[in-house]
């Protein structure tokens, strides 16, 4: 009898244990007064020792927003309120806090001190010195071991040489402005110019901190100088505005960006022509179709017709040599190189892209000499490429890259030969076809690394050994290489120009996608026959930092499940997650997500993202939402949480949430059928899911912003699938879109119409009217059946809000159901928190209206 109680207490008691696990851990139902509950995740880095992670966590909505640093082996959290992105070296952890505060972290004690009045500051990387100006712009020099400091005179310029050992300093006392060098060891400091009359304006070291570039200018600011002083000599020499004025009395030194060559040799500053622009009369815009750049443009595009102008001055010399000209005014250069690469922006233009072509010029920087070496050049982001050493140029043309030795004179097709295709295929073969991306070279430039649609390839700078490192295409996967602290970039003053000598002597770090299922993770690479899997799993994985030989630590999410991150240890085959933002998901019920699969009679095998009602019911008829925008259908890892606070009025995860499905779908898009092509994908997309889910298919939305806008605007020309639609921000007339300003960069707007525009078509409205009236939503509008709510911000820089107002009046004279909000104050996209809920709940009442 006492067993059979002993028994029935056990039994009782195993009962409450785990009814109270699912009692407090039961899901609860979602309601929208959680939505201040979600948080993103950045990780931000790993200190030098690989010990600690840097991330910081912000509210979706609010500003609250965290900092923190997490021992990776102890746990160990320090966390700091306002969200400023903090800095390590060795031993220290730095960071910001509140409108004034410096926080000195300990890494070995994990102590924590305060520095208050702090106006900024700089860490040195790799000693213990810390420079901090104060809110009264004193500078004070520490040294965070012995806890010495030392406070110096109001200073605005200071500079720390690469070696963080010694500050060049300008001190402010009595009216007057003197130049100091302090040696932070001993913080001991000496004067080396001095003057009542002059103000200094920049300071700048060469790369081993032995030589300083100084631009100074006087009281009146009249004249700029230049001074150069070596630390090691402690001698300094001048070039003032006199001197450079006998070499060209039109021209006079600005108060421009100065560099100096690793050997100090060089120093490189810009210079303005004296005259200034042409006279314009007061009041009066002349709009001339023969100039290069139409009038609206010319406020954005420096095209350096009136400089700056790029100048060397060798000290040892004196020698003063013109790089950048009037007529040759764009220089692209590395303060180390011999030779740069000189253009003119408009000298191939009027032509009809975001980026002009260009003749490009190999420049020598020692003798000024230039020669020709590629003609009409397109120059868009990761078209061309400097080598590391400068001994190369790297161009994508014809579908091709090609490199041309500088010292040699001589072109070679690197990719000509070669079975595959290294530009952007199917939708992305635009007129001047995108590359997959150049990734960088490897020492001592002996190879460069470029990238097909879906493999790396090494190809020796003479052509003669091309080699594909990974075997991507046979598993649908993409593998692209990850940098690490190992791989250095190099700056250029020219967007698009820097690139990346990559540490390949150990291996390659690998990120890699599955295009088809969406799986994504981390490889390294040893050699083509030797891939080591990292991770790679069902997840969105990306911020990889290596640690170690064998360890890791990488970002993953999906979009369901909140970002975390991860690390992992491939020698022990252990794994663990050091950080877990939004540790309250999972109190609540989440929809499922699914890939599903489509195709079409322009493309095969499109995808698109398919997110069930929360509570799904097969039994049960749902309605459904189309969101629309090119590809969509990489949401399926990105986390997504609920909220009402959305800058384009949509959140699938609140749709899900009220008995909606939600689909993204992927669209292709043939050339010159912009509209069509996405009514096309779309239709098939609905009809799969309506073959495999109970969606009602009398209430299905459509929505969509921007682009999606005028997807979303065109489709219900054509169709009456959809029982309600919204387009955000959206083109109706495609012909007076064509016919404007683009308001952001002065452009016309025909750049984003032809060409390598958003909407493809391969000729202008002249050569071939008739597909223009063919996807342009306003001239179709009389198909119309489907009820349309149109918003837009009346501020909108990036669409002329007058676009809605044109898709509006045309329904509204044939008599459709139609609304058009306006959100004064507001651009492409609301930044307004009570107009984000205003919009959201609008669209989300128009649906519940119209599906429900």
């Amino acid at each position: 009898m006492k067993c059979k109680i002993k028994i029935l207490l056990i039994t009782f008691s195993l009962f409450l244990y785990f009814g109270n696990i699912s009692l407090y851990g039961q899901v609860q139902k979602y309601s929208v007064e959680k939505d201040s509950l979600w948080e993103n995740l950045y990780l931000l880095g790993v200190s030098k020792d690989n010990k600690w992670i840097h991330y910081s966590t912000h509210h979706f909505i609010g500003d609250n927003e965290v900092t923190s640093i997490k021992h990776i082996e102890t746990g160990k959290t320090l966390d700091f309120s306002g969200g400023y992105w903090g800095s390590f070296n060795d031993k220290w952890f730095c960071i910001r806090s509140g409108s004034d505060s410096l926080l000195m972290v300990d890494l070995l004690k994990k102590s924590v001190d305060t520095i208050n009045r702090v106006k900024s500051y700089h860490l040195s990387t790799s000693s213990n010195h810390l420079l901090v100006q104060t809110l009264s712009d004193t500078l004070e020099l520490r040294n965070l071991v012995t806890k010495q400091s030392y406070k110096l005179d109001k200073s605005l310029t200071y500079s720390l040489n690469p070696t963080n050992e010694v500050l060049a300093v300008v001190l402010h006392k009595n009216g007057r402005e003197s130049l100091f060098i302090y040696d932070l060891n001993t913080l001991k400091g000496h004067k080396i110019m001095s003057g009542k009359n002059s103000s200094f304006q920049r300071l700048t070291w060469n790369a081993t901190g032995e030589k300083l570039g100084v631009l100074y200018n006087s009281k009146d600011k009249k004249a700029h100088h230049l001074a150069y002083y070596n630390l090691k000599e402690g001698t300094i020499e001048h070039l003032t505005s006199d001197a450079f004025s006998k070499i060209n009395d039109e021209i006079e030194i600005t108060n421009g960006k100065l560099s100096i060559s690793d050997l100090g040799d060089k120093v490189f500053f810009y210079a303005v022509p004296k005259r200034g622009k042409k006279n314009t009369t007061p009041g009066v815009e002349v709009w001339d179709t023969s100039d290069p750049l139409i009038h609206s443009r010319k406020k954005y595009e420096n095209t350096g017709e009136f400089g700056p102008w790029l100048y060397v001055w060798c000290p040892k010399s004196n020698k003063v040599i013109p790089l950048g000209t009037e007529e040759f005014p764009k220089v692209v250069f590395n303060p180390n190189y011999q030779y740069a690469l000189n253009f003119n922006v408009i000298s191939n233009e009027p032509k009809f892209h975001y980026y002009p072509f260009i003749d490009i010029y190999a420049l020598d920087t020692e003798t000024a000499e230039k020669e020709l070496i590629v003609k009409k050049q397109y120059p868009g982001i990761g078209y061309v490429h400097f080598s590391p050493t400068g001994n190369y140029f790297v161009y994508f043309k014809e579908k091709n890259w090609w490199l041309y030795n500088l010292k040699e004179k001589k072109h070679i097709n690197l990719t000509q030969d070669l079975d595959a295709g290294f530009y952007k295929e199917g939708q992305y073969d635009y007129n001047n076809p995108q590359p997959y991306g150049l990734a960088g070279w490897s020492e001592n430039d002996s190879e460069v690394f470029v990238y097909d649609r879906y493999d790396v390839w090494k190809i020796s700078v003479n052509g003669t050994r091309k080699e594909k490192l990974t075997k991507g295409r046979e598993s649908n996967t993409v593998f692209r290489i990850v940098t690490g602290n190992n791989d250095k970039k190099i700056r250029y003053d020219y967007i698009g120009f820097d690139t990346f000598t990559i540490d390949s002597k150990d291996g390659l770090l690998l990120s890699a996608t599955n295009t088809k299922n969406l799986r994504s993770g981390f490889y390294q690479w040893k050699d083509t026959d030797n891939i080591r899997e990292i991770v790679f799993k069902d997840r969105r994985l990306t911020n990889l930092f290596q640690l170690g030989t064998d360890s890791f630590i990488f970002k993953e999410q999906s979009l369901t499940i909140p970002s975390s991150v991860v690390y992992k240890n491939l020698k022990k085959k252990s794994s663990k997650t050091v950080f877990l933002s939004n540790t309250q998901w999972n109190q609540y019920n989440w929809p499922k997500k699914e890939l599903i699969y489509y195709d079409t009679e322009i493309a095969d095998s499109l995808k698109g993202v398919l997110i069930y009602p929360v509570n799904y019911n097969p039994e049960k008829k749902y309605p459904m939402i189309v969101s629309i925008y090119e590809e969509q259908s990489s949401y399926l890892h990105k986390f997504t949480p609920p909220s009402l606070f959305n800058e384009n009025g949509f959140n699938s995860m609140n749709y899900a949430l009220d008995d909606y499905f939600v689909l993204l779908p992927d669209i292709y898009y043939e050339k010159g059928k912009p509209g069509i092509s996405a009514l096309k994908c779309v239709e098939k997309a609905v009809k799969k899911v309506l073959e495999t889910v109970p969606v009602d298919k009398k209430r299905i939305g459509l929505i969509g912003h921007s682009f999606g806008g005028y997807e979303t605007a065109f489709i219900v020309t054509q169709t009456d699938l959809f029982a309600a639609a919204v387009s955000g921000a959206g083109i109706f007339n495609l012909l007076s879109f064509y016919f404007d300003i683009y308001k952001m960069t002065g452009h016309s707007e025909i750049i984003r119409v032809e060409n390598n525009g958003l909407f493809r078509m391969q000729k202008s409205y002249f050569e071939d009217s008739e597909t223009f009236m063919e996807n342009s939503p306003l001239h179709n509008m009389a198909g119309v059946n489907t009820p349309l709510l149109i918003w837009a911000g009346k501020e909108d820089t990036n669409v002329n809000p007058n676009q809605s107002l044109q898709g509006y009046l045309a329904l509204r004279r044939l008599r459709k159901p139609a609304k058009l909000i306006y959100y004064t104050g507001e651009s492409h996209t609301l930044s307004i928190n009570k107009n984000k809920k205003d919009l959201s709940k609008r669209i989300k009442n128009w649906f519940d209206t119209y599906l429900k």
